[in-house]
């Protein structure tokens, strides 16, 4: 209980990452609280973030998404968009976003 308190603290859609934190690196509940704190990310230190929460939400769902998740994605992605075209669509859309946004890191 001491461990998780101070995730309530956190946004909801912080809350799993740091469940996650916490069981990966088997965090002391003072480590806890310190990083809870803080925030879990630094860079909220240097200025507001004004992002869109749809694309802070895309972004850090980039970072949990892996090989073994392709099945669940298609299934889901299916059942969103109702027809195989329009899945296909979609991500051939992305694909066209994340390349022009690889683009410019690269610039």
């Amino acid at each position: 209980e001491f461990r998780l308190r101070p995730v309530l603290t956190l946004p909801e859609e912080d809350q799993g990452e740091m469940v996650q934190h916490i069981v990966q690196f088997n965090l002391s509940g003072r480590q806890v609280q310190e990083i809870c704190e803080k925030g879990l990310d630094t860079e909220t230190d240097e200025k507001p973030d004004s992002t869109a929460p749809h694309i802070r939400r895309f972004v850090k769902s980039m970072r949990r998404v892996g090989e073994q998740d392709e099945d669940e994605f298609l299934s889901s992605l299916l059942h969103e968009e109702q027809s195989q075209e329009m899945a296909v669509a979609r991500i051939e859309s992305l694909i066209t976003f994340l390349t022009r946004v690889k683009q410019k890191i690269n610039t």
